[in-house]
């Protein structure tokens, strides 16, 4: 199934109602929201040492366990599992039994359904409405942003572009 942005939104928006509440602290504790989901998070060491930039995270939906790159940086990290999260929401019906999330490399993996795991990724680190909200105060700076959303500045440079429909009547 492909799901349109506005689909992905309201999965995400559903999902941070039941794991967080009203309330939302910031940045999201994307960890606290897989264990919420009966996942155990943890790091791991990649044996073969050309994996080490390639593969940043494996997610195993039978073992309900995702596993981290250790030498990724933390918000490479929030990213990675927030994708995976976005498997474990959007696709954990089409029979994955483990998704590696590898830089820029898609070997035979659906490539729109890696688009929609990196737009629920976005979603979930920084929510619409607190994105455009923070977005004004700091007046569209994006270094602010992914201060505030514990994520990369491309990131957050993305989730502007995403939004810019939205920003453009906000500031």
């Amino acid at each position: 199934m492909t799901y349109s942005k506005l689909d992905i939104e309201k999965v995400v928006d559903r999902l941070l109602e039941v794991a967080l509440g009203d309330i939302y602290v910031l940045p999201v504790d994307i960890r606290s929201i897989f264990h919420k989901l009966g996942y155990t998070v943890r790091d791991y060491i990649p044996t073969n040492k050309k994996d080490i930039g390639k593969i940043s995270g494996l997610i195993s939906f039978d073992k309900k366990a995702l596993l981290l790159n250790k030498y990724d940086s933390d918000q490479r990290k929030s990213f990675t599992a927030a994708h995976e999260l976005g498997h474990v929401s959007l696709h954990a019906k089409k029979g994955f039994d483990v998704i590696y999330r590898k830089e820029n490399l898609y070997d035979s993996v659906d490539v729109n359904t890696e688009r929609e795991a990196n737009y629920f990724a976005a979603c979930v680190l920084m929510p619409k409405y607190l994105f455009i909200h923070y977005c004004k105060i700091f007046n569209g700076d994006f270094y602010k942003l992914a201060k505030k959303f514990n994520v990369s500045n491309e990131d957050s440079i993305e989730r502007i572009e995403q939004l810019r429909t939205h920003l453009a009547y906000s500031f």
